[in-house]
């Protein structure tokens, strides 16, 4: 019996272990996207109309700044899901973390319940020595 603890407790901090990696990579994955849209902000920023030149350049920046807005407003629906995604991810990792912390308190009790059974008999065994010794010295006197 002591053996299926030890393959379930195994299992579940293998799923534990592949949980939080899900999680790290869901969380890293945002952090790319924010540093995009950070990027993409600063590039939106650094924009200026010209102050000369023809109608077709003036277009082309007005052109290329909605560009950049319509990709950062992309991003920020990426990162939304992305962030989701996190949220599910560090769900289902306290999930597998209670599970594993559960499983790991039932094998502790069942060996800890065996341990007491091995010290009762052991006692037991004990006492019928020592009640045998008793009887032998009352024989032999």
């Amino acid at each position: 019996m002591h053996k299926k603890y030890g393959a379930v407790v195994k299992l579940k901090k293998q799923t534990l272990e592949q949980k939080e990696s899900d999680l790290l990579q869901a969380r890293t994955i945002v952090k790319k996207i924010e540093e995009d849209i950070g990027k993409i902000t600063k590039d939106i920023k650094g924009l200026n109309a010209p102050k000369e030149g023809t109608y077709n350049s003036f277009l082309q920046i007005r052109n290329l700044g909605n560009d950049l807005m319509k990709q950062k407003e992309y991003l920020l629906l990426k990162k939304d899901n992305a962030q989701n995604q996190a949220n599910k991810c560090l769900y289902l990792y306290n999930e597998a973390l209670k599970e594993y912390e559960k499983m790991k308190y039932l094998k502790e009790e069942h060996y800890s319940k065996l341990l007491k059974e091995i010290k009762q008999k052991e006692q037991k065994e004990l006492d019928e020595i020592a009640l045998q010794l008793f009887f032998l010295q009352g024989v032999s006197r």
